[in-house]
């Protein structure tokens, strides 16, 4: 009633999603008498629920007097339903990309008495990376900005034969690399945006999500929080990568950093030590010494020196091999 007073043209075109109950503030231990309601009702557009947007009522569980109200109500366009697919060709569509598969996992149990105590359960999980939101229309997966999702599966036309064959596909295997159009490139120098995105993917497996163009803000905010940058660090997503630049995220990504950064206490066995800066000698060094880059034939490390694709792949497999 409410909501029909103070907005009837809305009124019909809202459904109740649910209700909370509020305790407190002055509530007795143990008891959960509520003070108030908070009773939440979403918008309907087409007949179809769009819960961003509707009514939010508190109501006061003694007097029934409304002491809270919001309304989020978007003026805004709607694709129209017609031609969506089903719910079971979407659900066959969810399932071929991420089959179930059974495994245990280990929750914990909270105790007011003593320490959280772990249970195990054995479940059916997606595999993969689920988003969880399909195009209703193209059973495309979708991300959370509403851009496509590309498979983190790939097999390439153009790596047969290739020294790095083997490094390529194993992580597209593992979905770290992809590609549009079927092939890597193994012999093109990889760009900054490229490598970075690589790391990412391999650090961050639950929260990184391929892109149809990655976004670079989005990428450095990742790189950022694991680390493998520094703030306010040009990465060059366009450019080249340098050999130095690489065993500087190399050395990030797998968390030797902070130790790193103490170029002092490292001895670097390459012919152009002196050219390397007190800044990068312990990452060059770091690199090195766990094999994540080798020297260049001439005994020199070559910091200014470009990396390919498929080097960049070997690289990373080595640094997440490394033992």
């Amino acid at each position: 009633l409410f909501i029909k007073k103070q907005h009837p043209e809305r009124a019909g075109q809202v459904v109740f999603r649910r209700s909370d109950k509020e305790i407190g503030p002055w509530a007795e231990r143990d008891d959960d008498s509520p003070r108030a309601y908070r009773l939440e009702y979403a918008r309907l557009v087409n007949g179809i629920v769009y819960p961003a947007n509707g009514f939010s009522v508190t109501v006061n569980s003694t007097t029934g007097e409304v002491t809270d109200y919001s309304m989020r109500w978007w003026d805004t366009s709607f694709p129209a339903p017609a031609g969506v697919i089903d719910r079971a060709r979407a659900a066959a569509l969810y399932l071929e990309k991420h089959p179930l598969l059974l495994e245990y996992v280990r929750a914990f149990e909270r105790r007011p008495d003593g320490p959280d105590r772990p249970r195990y359960f054995l479940v059916y999980h997606p595999t993969g990376w689920p988003m969880g939101v399909l195009d209703a229309k193209t059973g495309q997966e979708l991300d959370d900005e509403g851009k496509p999702v590309l498979s983190r599966k790939a097999d390439f036309t153009d790596i047969a034969g290739h020294p790095a064959a083997k490094e390529i596909q194993l992580l597209a295997d593992q979905g770290i690399v992809s590609a549009e159009d079927g092939r890597f490139r193994p012999n093109d120098r990889v760009t900054g945006g490229e490598m970075l995105a690589w790391l990412v993917a391999a650090a961050d497996r639950d929260g990184y999500r391929p892109l149809a163009k990655e976004d670079d803000d989005r990428l450095i905010e990742r790189a950022l929080a694991l680390g493998i940058i520094a703030a306010g660090e040009d990465i060059g997503a366009a450019s080249p990568v340098t050999r130095l630049q690489a065993a500087r995220w190399l050395v990030n990504s797998q968390g030797f950093g902070a130790l790193a950064r103490h170029g002092e206490i490292f001895n670097l066995k390459v012919a152009d030590a002196a050219a390397i800066g007190p800044a990068d000698r312990g990452y060059v060094a770091a690199a090195l010494a766990m094999g994540y880059l080798t020297p260049q034939p001439d005994g020199r490390f070559g910091p200014e020196g470009g990396v390919t694709r498929g080097e960049a792949a070997t690289m990373l497999v080595r640094a997440l091999t490394a033992k």
